[in-house]
């Protein structure tokens, strides 16, 4: 327990305050995932002027907003699915102003069922729902940038 205490104290305070900030999506994403599933839907997501991420300090939250988005699944006893984890990604991106591209696919798994998945890049580094692309068809893309 003192060994993760100490690794939690190395934690910069901006991972903390977006990791707080992700399980507050999460809760938010459970309750209209259960209520109101259309605010899922990227045409619903804001669309504000959003800009490519052009500096260090850009590509240093896109990293932080991975990571918060990795540990707040992680240890949330709720549902937190791909799409959820996507949303959240989107709201804080938005947030920051930088430019993303929403991606849903599907693949057939090892029984032959079709599995849906969704993920978030932004600097073409996934932000959220890391997988093998190369595995999925392309059902749906959306670029939220300044030309939306």
């Amino acid at each position: 327990n003192f060994r993760r205490f100490k690794t939690a104290l190395r934690i910069p305070p901006r991972r903390y305050v977006l990791l707080v900030r992700v399980i507050g999506l999460s809760i938010q994403a459970w309750y209209l995932d259960k209520n109101q599933p259309s605010k899922f839907l990227p045409e619903n997501w804001l669309h504000d002027s959003l800009r490519q991420p052009t500096t260090i300090q850009d590509v240093s939250r896109i990293k932080d907003i991975s990571w918060a988005i990795r540990i707040g699944a992680s240890i949330t006893p709720w549902e937190n699915v791909c799409r959820h984890q996507a949303w959240q990604a989107a709201i804080l991106l938005n947030h920051y102003g930088i430019a993303f591209h929403y991606v849903i696919g599907a693949k057939k798994n090892q029984e032959g069922k079709i599995e849906g998945h969704s993920w978030i890049l932004a600097d073409n580094r996934f932000v959220s729902g890391r997988c093998n692309v190369r595995e999925y068809t392309i059902l749906k893309q959306f670029s939220l940038n300044q030309s939306t």
